[in-house]
């Protein structure tokens, strides 16, 4: 399994928006790219992060190659709600365990 953190700034003014674009948008979006298990949408302050799950690297590879994704990232681009300091990183992962409960912003 691989993870995948995309990391943005964003204007603090326009989080309700971006956080719409999440749910309506990319959300729906990784349920349909093949290989990913799953997803995270997180912020603080005014980074905001999206933490993807991945059956391998050729399946993130593949995922960002592909027209749906590429539909989306021009989409989010073009709200001007994102700033100029992205960057991704993936991780292999070596240790998993999954939470015993769902967690909650206020745990």
């Amino acid at each position: 399994m691989f993870i995948r953190i995309w990391r943005s700034d964003f204007d603090t003014a326009r989080r309700d928006e971006l956080q719409r674009f999440a749910e309506e948008i990319s959300a729906p979006m990784f349920r349909r790219l093949p290989g990913c298990l799953g997803f995270v949408h997180g912020a603080a302050g005014s980074t905001w992060i999206t933490q993807t799950f991945w059956d391998s690297e050729q399946h993130i590879e593949d995922a960002e190659a592909s027209e749906l994704y590429q539909d989306v990232v021009s989409r989010i681009l073009g709200t001007g709600f994102l700033g100029d300091d992205q960057r991704t990183e993936v991780f292999e992962v070596t240790a998993y365990e999954p939470p015993s409960r769902p967690q909650t912003a206020s745990t």
